[in-house]
């Protein structure tokens, strides 16, 4: 039989992270407020505590094949967290339709997160279905689950709440 000759301590270390990363990466805020940029899609964003607003408005969501979903680590709608779609609502701008058809909130069938996604249809073209493409991932989100949501559907952009509802 052997003697341990000495007792090893695993530890991992993984630095701070780099707010300024790109797209693909982690990106973290502080635990105040912050204002945290999704880059062109894909990646983790972390925004700590406070109210964060997680911007995308660099993702194409006409893009074949579409850009990578981002994961959202940590979005709490009690501390004021808020997702910014804008810039990538701007074509639904003063027509008037529903929050609700611009982005939904559908939780996996495996219950651990809800995706967002925003219709990437034409408002000015012939009607057609919606056009889903999902957009983040929001880790612990569940059915019924309240959404701060930033869009540009009517004659200005808005703060719409939005619930996490099942995907039929």
């Amino acid at each position: 039989m052997l003697a341990p000759t000495s007792t090893l301590t695993p530890t991992i270390s993984l630095g701070p992270v780099d707010p300024s990363a790109s797209a693909g990466s982690a990106t973290a805020g502080t635990p105040g407020n912050d204002v945290i940029d999704a880059g062109h899609g894909g990646g983790f964003l972390f925004g700590g505590g406070g109210a964060d607003n997680f911007v995308f408005g660099h993702v194409d969501v006409r893009a074949t094949p579409p850009a990578a979903i981002t994961h959202v680590t940590d979005y709490h709608f009690a501390e004021g967290d808020t997702f910014d779609f804008s810039a990538l609502t701007s074509q639904f701008h003063a027509t008037g339709i529903a929050d609700g058809m611009i982005v939904r909130a559908v939780e996996d069938s495996s219950g651990h997160f809800a995706t967002l996604q925003l219709n990437a249809m034409n408002p000015n073209g012939p009607p057609v279905a919606a056009n889903w493409v999902g957009v983040a991932q929001i880790d612990g989100a569940h059915t019924g689950d309240a959404v701060s949501v930033l869009v540009d559907s009517h004659s200005a952009t808005h703060l719409a709440q939005i619930h996490v509802g099942l995907l039929v």
